[in-house]
């Protein structure tokens, strides 16, 4: 199914769903987007003393210096809009980060635009990880910008997989 020719029906689902409660005042949202370590730590509620995991996501802040807005989705794992470098549509990726063994971070979906559409069941994605569109025959042409602007590859990174200055 093609995205823009469902969009009054995406706009539909996501206007229903903003009114059931994603935005703490839907009627005067705040906008304002943080880093990852911040958005991180907002999302997954790290309180003070697992500071340790804020501070490891906000190590990938090299890689991802911009600005970052949370969005709904998943468990273990969450999704963000990230403000960096839009792809050749002028789309900015939607990352998801992963708290399951190490942080983890990779580009999910290749806008925002494929994002709502999922999230609204416009299209059907079949995902078998979070970057499985990276090879999916619309998509996986943005996915692969999105990886390379980054910085996170095609398959994203674990804190370990981030270059670290010699001591």
């Amino acid at each position: 199914m093609n995205v823009e020719m469902h969009g009054v029906q995406l706009i539909d689902r996501v206007i229903e769903r903003v009114t059931l409660g994603w935005l703490e005042n839907a009627e005067n949202p705040v906008l304002d987007g943080e880093l990852l370590g911040a958005v991180t730590a907002q999302m997954y509620g790290f309180a003070e003393q697992d500071y340790v995991w804020a501070d490891m996501f906000a190590s990938f802040e090299v890689l991802l210096p911009e600005r970052c807005f949370p969005l709904v989705g998943g468990c273990d794992s969450r999704r963000l809009l990230y403000t960096g470098k839009p792809d050749s549509t002028g789309e900015y990726p939607v990352l998801v980060t992963d708290t399951d063994d190490l942080p983890y971070v990779a580009v999910m979906y290749p806008g925002l635009d494929v994002y709502l559409a999922d999230l609204a069941g416009v299209i059907d994605l079949k995902f078998g990880d979070y970057t499985s569109l990276t090879e999916h025959p619309e998509y996986g042409s943005r996915m692969q910008e999105h990886a390379t602007h980054t910085g996170l590859g095609l398959e994203g990174m674990e804190i370990q997989d981030l270059d670290w200055p010699d001591s």
